[in-house]
């Protein structure tokens, strides 16, 4: 069974792509060789005149550019959706509270 690559439109076997839950036939929609050069070139993207940037600094970047913006947008969705955020936070503090009394019981069981 074979495959057409979505990086380099070359038609492959299936075995020259990696596992994915969400792909097509449970692959990748790039084979093996696309993906590790992406790796390989870091992911960049932003070129810019002087550089590149990795996604990381792109995020970190735009983050500082539009923080105020951000924070407002922020603030608007958690008051528009106040019931699911708090209901979403209440069960956060509920599961880190129990994964912590389930270490430390752990941890003592070990002493």
């Amino acid at each position: 069974m074979t495959k057409i690559c979505s990086k380099c439109n070359t038609e492959k076997d299936m075995e020259e792509f990696y596992d994915h839950w969400f792909g097509v036939g449970g692959k990748r929609s790039a084979c093996k060789e696309c993906v590790k050069k992406e790796r390989r070139d870091g992911y960049f993207y932003g070129r810019t005149k002087y550089k590149m940037q990795t996604v990381a600094e792109y995020q970190a970047d735009y983050f500082q550019k539009n923080k105020e913006k951000l924070d407002d947008y922020q603030r608007k969705y958690r008051e528009e959706n106040r019931e699911m955020v708090n209901r979403k936070r209440r069960a956060y503090k509920k599961r880190v509270k129990e994964q912590k009394l389930l270490t430390n019981k752990l941890l003592n069981s070990n002493l």
